[in-house]
């Protein structure tokens, strides 16, 4: 194991601004991060390696999305997203707008700002 690092050279601070920057523009602009066909195609393959019945993918833009969208099923939207799953991406995300972009901005500000300081 290494020794402790006590402080971070200029050339270090320098990165730590462009990485928070790259990082945080992934976080809002999350159709750069996420390649749905891929990420379909791969949890389909996931569960074709363990043997499993080839699921149903549902994707969300926001992990506030995957909440809306797990309540969704819960209240008996099951048959909607068999039949219709782009509906149901339409309606989470109608349902959600601003408010999702707002809290994910809140927590990553704070989340990114309280590690810098730390």
């Amino acid at each position: 194991m290494g020794a402790k690092l006590e402080r971070l050279t200029p050339e270090q601070e320098d990165l730590m601004g462009v990485v928070r920057e790259e990082w945080l523009g992934r976080v809002f602009r999350p159709g750069l991060l996420l390649d749905r066909e891929a990420a379909v195609r791969g949890a389909k393959r996931l569960y074709s390696l363990a043997n499993l019945p080839e699921p149903r993918v549902v994707v969300v833009d926001s992990p506030l999305g995957v909440q809306y969208a797990l309540n969704l099923l819960a209240r008996g939207a099951r048959e909607q997203v068999s039949e219709n799953p782009a509906s149901v991406r339409d309606s989470v995300w109608a349902s959600v707008g601003d408010s999702v972009r707002d809290s994910v901005w809140a927590s990553v500000r704070d989340s990114v700002w309280a590690s810098v300081w730390d």
